[in-house]
């Protein structure tokens, strides 16, 4: 009930964005600083309508005008490992605006029908990985399944499994980047800190094991500072394993002189219209960012934050990471 409730505000908010947009291009018109925003997928796929139960999914045709309308917009898409000195002051790009393309937990269908599609367009994307789960033949078991998504496994499974070393190997060569998701996709904060170390520092290690490379760019699961996920001691264990950016499901922009280790992002839904995206990519739609805290300090997050073998759970932004 409360899935469904919080999906109709989020329509009804959207419509409230699409009224503002004209104001914020005439505010934007005399603003100077620069600005890097975020996106945040997690599955590319033509799956059934999320409906009470959300399965972070973008469809892939609106996948492919998001990628065409980011190649011809001027913005510059720019890679993590370039935002992280560009919060230290160094330069990134020409565009006052800048847009990172991230992907978490992993799934096959990011290789089937992101990479071709951002291959096409010359884009370079992150995709963030749960280490434990590369490779295995069976669906990841931290999300939530209903009787549409079940259907559409059994009908395309590869779809539902995780990336394999190939997979990923192949698509570092297409020029993406690679990243981790911890080992299990527990929430952090609440472990014991060697229980933080083998989240952020094994996966670390099973990544550049396994594609012979330097991982510096982490994924918090959950990623919400106000429901306890991450805080001061997950920060340190991310900076004593060697990486230097850490990505949050916190929604909005990211400046120069900000931490690293709290990367804000935009998350992208089914139903978003381009017209949509357009706005949450220039940062007409920054201002949810303050709505998402203000509803996740008035409401307990209604789904576990702890990996289990048969947890239910889903980490997609506004409407699951709550």
């Amino acid at each position: 009930m409360r899935s469904l409730l919080k999906r109709k505000l989020q329509r009804g908010i959207k419509w409230m964005v699409r009224c503002f947009y004209p104001f914020y291009l005439l505010i934007d018109f005399f603003r100077r600083r620069e600005e890097v925003r975020i996106l945040m997928y997690h599955k590319v796929s033509d799956l059934p309508p999320e409906r009470e139960v959300p399965y972070c999914n973008v469809p892939i045709a609106s996948f492919e005008a998001q990628m065409k309308f980011l190649a011809k917009s001027g913005l510059d898409v720019v890679t993590l490992d370039q935002v992280e000195g560009w919060l230290k002051g160094k330069g990134l790009g020409k565009a006052r605006k800048k847009i990172v393309i991230t992907f978490d937990d992993g799934f096959q269908d990011n290789y089937l029908h992101a990479a071709p599609i951002l291959q096409r367009y010359r884009l370079p994307a992150t995709f963030f990985m749960v280490t434990g789960a590369i490779g295995q033949d069976v669906p990841f078991n931290h999300l939530r399944w209903d009787a549409a998504s079940l259907a559409d496994r059994a009908a395309h499974p590869a779809h539902w499994l995780p990336l394999t070393r190939p997979m990923l190997l192949e698509m570092r060569a297409q020029g993406h980047a690679i990243g981790s998701h911890t080992r299990s996709h527990r929430s952090l904060a609440g472990l014991s800190r060697g229980e933080i170390w083998d989240e952020v520092a094994q996966s670390k290690k099973d990544l550049e094991s396994q594609l012979e490379t330097t991982m510096t760019a982490f994924s918090y699961p959950f990623g919400s500072a106000v429901y306890g996920d991450l805080n001061e001691r997950t920060e340190e264990a991310l900076r004593e394993a060697g990486y230097r950016v850490a990505c949050t499901t916190e929604w909005g922009s990211n400046k120069v002189g900000e931490n690293s280790y709290r990367l804000k992002r935009i998350p992208v839904y089914d139903h978003d219209t381009l017209f949509d995206f357009r706005c949450k990519v220039i940062g007409a739609a920054d201002w949810l960012g303050g709505l998402k805290d203000g509803w996740q300090k008035m409401f307990r997050r209604d789904d576990k934050v702890q990996f289990e073998p048969t947890s239910n759970i889903a980490d997609c932004g506004l409407r699951n990471a709550e």
